[in-house]
């Protein structure tokens, strides 16, 4: 019995909670990876404005 006999035989519920688990694992990874990419790019532009200001003075 493979796995996709074994969801068709199975309770339409357990189906919708798995995949709702399987949902939140993924949004809980996506968002990780969004906020490490919106502070990595803050922290480039404040490094890149740094540079900038230094340059600029002198």
């Amino acid at each position: 019995m493979d796995i996709v006999e074994l969801f068709k035989a199975s309770n339409p519920m357990l189906i919708i909670a798995v995949v709702g688990v399987v949902a939140l694992f993924l949004a809980i990874k996506l968002g990780h990876a969004i906020l490490r990419l919106v502070f990595g790019l803050i922290g480039f532009a404040a490094i890149v404005g740094a540079v900038r200001w230094f340059f600029l003075k002198h």
